[in-house]
C-alpha cells in the first residue's frame, strides 16, 4: 500500500472512530439510558438492603443460638 493509501486508510479509520464515539455519547444521554442506569441503581439499593437484613437475621439467629446455650 501506498503512503497516500495508507494516510486514506487511516483517516477512513479515524473517520468512523469519531462516529462512534458520538454515537456512544449519544446513547449515553439518551432517555432510555437514563432509565436503564436508575433501574440499575434501584436493583443495587434493594440488594444493599436485603443484604443488611439477611446479615441481621443471621446475627440475631447466633444470638438467640448462645442464649439458648447459656440457658441449658
Amino acid at each position: 500500500m501506498t503512503s497516500l493509501g495508507a494516510d486514506a486508510a487511516q483517516l477512513e479509520l479515524l473517520t468512523q472512530l469519531r462516529n462512534l464515539r458520538s454515537r456512544a455519547q449519544r446513547l449515553k444521554l439518551s432517555p432510555i439510558m437514563l432509565k436503564l442506569d436508575n433501574a440499575v441503581f434501584r436493583l443495587e439499593r434493594t440488594e444493599r438492603r436485603w443484604n443488611k437484613k439477611t446479615k441481621q437475621s443471621v446475627e440475631m439467629l447466633q444470638q438467640r443460638h448462645e442464649l439458648d446455650l447459656q440457658r441449658s
